[in-house]
């Protein structure tokens, strides 16, 4: 329900992104190292293979990216 409201915000051209210069695998590494305690309480493992990344520095908006890492671990 969120991520179709999500999309719907983007086709409509009312969803701001905020493009910053970062490192993806320390944002991915960071952000999960909080949602691993999470993970660990409901009695699963959080694995990240990071090998495929190959551009050290992306330039996105990170804040939206920890939204849908979260969103995907919390689901």
């Amino acid at each position: 329900e969120e991520i179709k409201f999500l999309f719907f915000k983007i086709e409509a051209g009312k969803l701001d992104f905020e493009y910053t210069e970062f490192s993806l695998q320390t944002l991915i590494h960071r952000c999960c190292s909080s949602l691993a305690v999470t993970a660990y309480e409901k009695d699963l493992e959080l694995i990240i293979d990071d090998t495929e990344i190959k551009q050290p520095w992306i330039k996105a908006d990170a804040n939206r990216i920890r939204q849908i890492i979260n969103n995907l671990v919390s689901n």
